[in-house]
């Protein structure tokens, strides 16, 4: 996933070139390897288990040239006094490994099944199938 925005701030009736490179990004990449397994044990009941690692990486960044202001006492007036130069750059890995157990029953149009993950955060699943 790609962001990119650009904010265009700058000086009040300025025509300055040096402030044509204003960027917001994101830029975010998930990749999700998963391996799983299933089994059958009648007509009604199934099991699985799966498990992987998903590589997640994040950039976040202000970059380009940005007025800085100054006010007068009154806070009437704002000044430009200055240029800041790419503010903001954030990266993060959010790397991490999984692993699910989750069961099955169906019913001739409705089924039920639950999965359990273990990853950063633990969570349970609950679905009703509907089969037309």
């Amino acid at each position: 996933m790609q962001l990119s925005v650009n904010p265009n701030l700058k000086p009040q009736n300025s025509t300055d070139k040096a402030y044509d490179n204003q960027e917001f990004f994101i830029h975010s990449t998930a990749f999700p390897l998963q391996l799983a397994l299933s089994k059958c044990f009648s007509e009604r009941f199934s099991a699985f288990v799966s498990g992987g690692y998903n590589i997640a990486n994040s950039i976040t960044g202000l970059v380009g040239n940005y007025p800085l202001y100054k006010s007068d006492p009154t806070d009437t007036y704002n000044i430009a006094i200055d240029k800041i130069n790419d503010p903001i750059k954030y990266s993060r890995n959010n790397s991490n490994a999984f692993f699910n157990l989750g069961v099955g029953y169906q019913l001739k149009r409705i089924g039920f099944s639950g999965e359990l993950s273990f990853a950063k955060y633990r969570s349970f699943d609950f679905r009703i199938n509907i089969n037309l």
